[in-house]
């Protein structure tokens, strides 16, 4: 958002909506016919699953942009940080499956961007190729979480992020990344830290 009523679309994509029940009810029909003069929606009949699958990839791209401060082709550029988005998605997704998540296609299957614990060399290129065209293909994006602290607003860290790491501690499931770029965050918003390129080296760090 440049400016009050002044947006810059950098990606395409679609909405989807649904009840939490999964049933597709009246107003969700008015809903989808009110919206679809926006851009193209789903009707999903599983809303959680989508969810979750979208929190995973706002997770990794969202916050640390705000992390950093770059656009997502910018942060994408070394390799180092594509293994940490891998990461920081592998972690949501194992959180949602311990929870019984059953994850919803949103703009590709959920598990392709899913790199496997102790995965090996082959299993890690082809995953960190897919984050290279991620880079390529969504260069422009601006975090929202990070326009939102740069007009001194609260960030959604707490749905988005926070909201994992709550949901793994019940679930016995280990999510250091999540749980630092959540820290991370609350220090931005609190004064206590910068955004800038520097707070990737911590997470790096934490990653090893």
């Amino acid at each position: 958002m440049h400016a009050p009523g002044v947006n810059e679309k950098t990606s395409g994509g679609s909405i989807h909506i649904g009840e939490l029940d999964g049933k597709i009810s009246e107003r969700i029909k008015k809903l989808e016919a009110a919206l679809e003069v926006v851009c193209p929606v789903v009707i999903s009949t599983n809303i959680r699953g989508a969810l979750w699958s979208k929190m995973a990839i706002n997770c990794m791209i969202t916050t640390v942009g705000a992390l950093t401060g770059q656009l997502l082709g910018e942060m994408l550029k070394e390799r180092r940080v594509r293994q940490a988005f891998l990461v920081i998605y592998r972690e949501v997704l194992d959180t949602a499956q311990a929870a019984g998540i059953k994850l919803e296609r949103i703009a590709a299957n959920p598990r392709l961007m899913y790199m496997r614990p102790n995965a090996g060399r082959i299993h890690r290129f082809l995953k960190d190729k897919l984050m290279k065209l991620v880079g390529r293909r969504y260069g422009k994006l601006k975090s929202s979480m990070l326009q939102s602290l740069e007009r001194g607003r609260p960030s959604e860290i707490d749905y988005l992020n926070g909201y994992v790491v709550e949901t793994a501690k019940k679930h016995g499931v280990p999510v250091p990344l999540n749980a630092l770029v959540t820290k991370m965050i609350k220090e931005i918003e609190s004064g206590k830290r910068k955004i800038e390129q520097r707070n990737m080296d911590e997470l790096l760090t934490e990653m090893g």
